[in-house]
């Protein structure tokens, strides 16, 4: 999603009841080293308004969590990646 989750926020407040209703979860880590998901370089502007929500039955799945800040991506959005791993 682009937009902050928080109560406060107009798109949130609007997407937050898909997330109720289909018993998601966001699952935000904010103990990555980059610490943000958009950067506007010129502006030196740095938010996180990237998200990624997910089933909460699949919660006890989730892997490994990066933010990719990559030279290569020529996108003001860096890249979230999650792996997920088997759950018996």
């Amino acid at each position: 999603m682009n937009f902050e989750c928080n109560a406060g926020n107009a798109g949130y407040n609007i997407f937050n009841s898909m997330v109720v209703d289909n018993n998601l979860k966001c699952i935000d880590n904010y103990d990555d080293d980059c610490g943000y998901t958009y950067f506007h370089e010129t502006l030196d502007h740095k938010s996180w308004i990237d998200h990624v929500f997910i089933s909460k039955s699949a919660v006890d799945a989730l892997g490994d969590f990066v933010i990719l800040d990559s030279g290569c991506n020529k996108s003001d959005h860096h890249p979230i990646l999650w792996s997920m791993t088997h759950v018996k």
